[in-house]
């Protein structure tokens, strides 16, 4: 793991209302298999890489020695950890860009390669009613309305279809999410949405903890994607890898897919996932 990583960046989440925000930063564990990914991809010379839920800037710092970038790129909308992220962050790449802001508000201009983040998992209810709003109608401006299987979605869905419109195709995404996502109809919109626009390349249990943010608690996933070049482009005997970490990536099982039944849901093994 490199030195970049500080347990600073960790106690910097109790400077804010962890809870409203979900400053649940990725855990040391989840940031290493993170790294087996991120490897995976290559050095990346002069790709642009984002991450939109920045925190405290653990995820992108420590991946420094596996990719080149041309550019950094970081939204945060807690003002303590996010120039803490910035201060490092501009120690270990010559071109970054740190905003201390919403990045719903203020992401939409960017076009990335890679995106590696951790999305805030808030629940609907906490979120104000004018909010709550402005979201479900930017997501009818972005064409995503169909893919929001119910009028409470969590953050994280939302943040998914953000970071979607802001990643090029061809590009990568690694993330930590709940794992209820993919254990329950409500966000079968996603899920939808992931069979028709990218290769699900690795779902990965932590098989030491439930979560893979500090003091989170529930139960996640970290996937790894790739958005296709083109709508609906299908590959030959692609599928999806289920994995369990412990330190190092084990296949628990797999989902196969073909054109043939392109049109299907994505189905996720749920033997082979626990939720609670």
């Amino acid at each position: 793991m490199p030195s970049s990583l500080s347990d600073e960046q960790y106690a910097v989440q109790d400077l804010v209302n962890r809870k409203v925000t979900s400053s649940y930063y990725t855990s040391k564990d989840g940031v290493a298999l993170v790294r087996v990914f991120v490897r995976s991809i290559g050095r990346g010379d002069g790709v642009v890489v984002m991450d939109p839920s920045l925190g405290s800037g653990v995820l992108l710092p420590s991946n420094s020695n596996l990719i080149r970038p041309g550019k950094v790129v970081g939204i945060e909308i807690n003002e303590e950890p996010c120039n803490l992220a910035r201060r490092i962050l501009t120690k270990l790449y010559t071109n970054v860009e740190v905003v201390c802001g919403d990045a719903f508000r203020v992401a939409w201009g960017y076009r990335l390669d890679i995106i590696i983040s951790n999305p805030p998992f808030v629940r609907w209810s906490l979120l104000d009613r004018e909010c709550r709003r402005g979201l479900l109608d930017l997501m009818g401006r972005l064409g995503c309305a169909e893919f929001i299987s119910r009028g409470d979605p969590g953050l994280h869905i939302l943040s998914f279809f953000l970071m979607d419109y802001i990643l090029r195709a061809g590009g990568y995404m690694i993330l930590v999410m709940p794992a209820s996502t993919f254990c329950t109809g409500q966000d079968s919109g996603l899920k939808r949405h992931l069979r028709v626009r990218y290769y699900v390349l690795g779902m990965v249990e932590n098989g030491l903890y439930p979560s893979f943010s500090v003091g989170g608690g529930f139960r996640e996933l970290v996937l790894f994607l790739k958005k296709r070049d083109a709508v609906g482009e299908a590959g030959l005997n692609e599928g999806t890898v289920i994995y369990r970490w412990d330190g190092k990536l084990k296949s628990i099982g797999s989902v196969k897919r073909t054109p043939r039944i392109r049109r299907q849901e994505l189905a996720i093994p749920i033997q082979h996932i626990h939720c609670e």
